[in-house]
């Protein structure tokens, strides 16, 4: 799915992120929120997809370059996601440690993606944790909260 399938129910939205794509104008983190987290996870897979593709269409993912492939098969070589595994649905600070270290490391010309899906599940200490790495993340990197519940979030983190 692409960006523009969002367009009819989020035109503004829509139009303003392809514009900063185009525009090279690209933030470094984002929060995605919402009441359902099947669309706010395809919202977000398809802002990685337009921001890790190098053949930029009109701002949004062609869908045919390396990068796109390598996205939509879970190939992508510079991308960590983390979700809640265990049985208290938290994600703990050990991971959010991982995430960092991860993104830390240099990559063959890709964007290195961090993405936290169920980001609200982070527990105090994997929040204040994570602060650094949204604070002053590395170079080429792209930071993604997925979350149906912002406000449990530190508000420095929403922020």
């Amino acid at each position: 799915m692409s960006l523009r399938d969002f367009r009819e129910r989020y035109p503004l939205l829509i139009d303003h992120l392809l514009l900063a794509r185009s525009g090279g104008r690209v933030a470094h983190g984002y929060l995605i929120s919402g009441d359902n987290s099947e669309t706010i996870e395809c919202f977000a897979e398809s802002w990685i997809r337009a921001n890790a593709c190098h053949q930029i269409v009109d701002g949004d993912a062609c869908g045919t370059c390396d990068s796109c492939i390598r996205l939509e098969n879970g190939t992508y070589p510079d991308r960590l996601n983390l979700r809640p595994v265990s049985k208290a649905r938290q994600i703990r600070i050990d991971e959010v440690r991982e995430l960092e270290q991860f993104l830390s490391h240099r990559s063959d010309g890709h964007l290195r993606i961090g993405a936290i899906y169920d980001a609200d599940c982070m527990n105090e200490a994997a929040q204040n944790a994570f602060l650094k790495t949204l604070e002053e993340p590395s170079e080429d990197t792209l930071l993604i909260l997925v979350a149906t519940r912002p406000a449990r979030m530190l508000a420095t983190i929403r922020s």
